[in-house]
C-alpha cells in the first residue's frame, strides 16, 4: 500500500492506495521512500486541472520570458499569442527542451523549470476551457540525488494504457521532451523530432487522477499519420508508450472505504500541501 497526507490550515486528508503488483510498481515503491515532500521541484505546482485566474497565470509567465530574455542568447520575441491559446502554449515548451540540454547554470536551470511547470499549469487551465469542466489531478515530482532514473523493464510497455479513472495513481512522464498522449491531447503537430521522445525509465514522479477520462485510441491513430510527424516507433511498437503505467487504485480515505468522491475530490481540492507520502 501506498499512502500521501494532504493538509491545509483546517484539514487534514490521508489517502491510501492499493498497489498493483508489477515490476514498474516494485522498482517506483522502492524509490518513493528515498524522498520527502521537501524534495518536490521548487516552483512546482501539484494541484492541477484546477480553475484559476487565467490572465495571472499568463502575466506570471510573461514576466518570467523577460526575465530569461535578460541571457537567452536567442530571444523569444513572441511571448502570448492571445488569439490562439494552443499554438502560444506548443511554441513556447519548444524552448525548454532547448535550452535545458545545454545550461549548467543552476539559477538559469531553476529558471527553466520554472518556466516548463508554468506552461504545464497553463495547458491544464486551458484543458479546462475546451473541456468545460475541471479534471483535477496531482502531478508530483520529487527529485533527488539518491535515486536515479531505472530502465522501464521490456515486458512492462505493454502496461501504458491511456483511460482513467476517479482514485487512479500512475507512474508520471519523467525526461526532457513530450512524449506521444501529451503531443496528441496538446494538438502538437510542430514538435520538433528530436523532443519526441516516449517514456523508458522509471522515476520517483507519479501523478494521482481525480477525474475520468475515456479515451478512443482510433482518435491518436488518425493523428499519427495525419500530423506528418517522424514518430520514433510504430503505431504497433509497445514502446511508442501511448498513455501512462497504472500502478495502483484508492483504497481508504483516512483510514476508511471511499464512497463519496465529491467529498474527497472537495478535500483534496482545497488542499494546498504535501505533508507525507509511504510505503507500508
Amino acid at each position: 500500500m501506498f499512502y500521501i497526507v494532504l493538509s491545509n490550515s483546517q484539514d487534514k486528508i490521508s489517502l491510501s492506495y492499493r498497489l498493483n503488483q508489477s515490476q514498474v510498481t516494485d522498482i517506483w515503491s522502492k524509490m518513493i521512500v528515498k524522498v520527502k515532500p521537501k524534495d518536490i521541484r521548487p516552483n512546482s505546482t501539484p494541484w492541477r486541472g484546477i480553475a484559476k485566474d487565467w490572465d495571472t497565470k499568463i502575466h506570471e509567465l510573461e514576466n518570467l520570458i523577460d526575465q530569461m530574455n535578460l541571457w537567452i542568447p536567442e530571444k523569444i520575441q513572441t511571448k502570448w499569442n492571445h488569439k490562439d491559446d494552443n499554438e502560444s502554449l506548443n511554441r513556447l515548451h519548444i524552448h525548454f527542451p532547448e535550452l535545458e540540454k545545454t545550461e549548467k547554470d543552476a539559477n538559469r536551470l531553476m529558471q527553466l523549470f520554472y518556466y516548463n511547470d508554468l506552461i504545464h499549469e497553463i495547458q491544464s487551465l486551458h484543458n479546462i476551457r475546451v473541456r468545460g469542466k475541471e479534471s483535477m489531478q496531482l502531478f508530483i515530482c520529487p527529485e533527488s540525488h539518491l535515486v536515479e532514473k531505472v530502465d522501464i523493464p521490456e515486458t512492462c510497455y505493454k502496461e501504458f494504457c491511456h483511460q482513467f479513472c476517479f482514485g487512479d495513481l500512475f507512474l508520471h512522464y519523467c525526461h526532457i521532451g513530450r512524449h506521444p498522449f501529451e503531443i496528441f491531447t496538446a494538438n502538437d503537430v510542430d514538435c520538433p523530432t528530436d523532443q519526441i521522445i516516449p517514456q523508458n525509465s522509471i522515476y520517483t514522479y507519479f501523478s494521482l487522477k481525480f477525474f475520468e477520462f475515456n479515451f478512443d485510441y482510433d482518435k491518436f491513430k488518425r493523428f499519427y499519420h495525419e500530423s506528418k510527424l517522424k514518430w520514433p516507433y510504430s503505431l504497433n511498437d509497445d514502446k511508442l508508450a501511448f498513455g501512462y503505467i497504472k500502478m495502483g487504485q484508492l483504497d481508504t480515505v483516512d483510514d476508511k472505504r471511499f464512497f463519496n468522491r465529491d467529498r474527497v475530490y472537495e478535500r483534496v481540492r482545497n488542499s494546498d500541501k504535501v505533508l507525507s507520502w509511504g510505503i507500508y
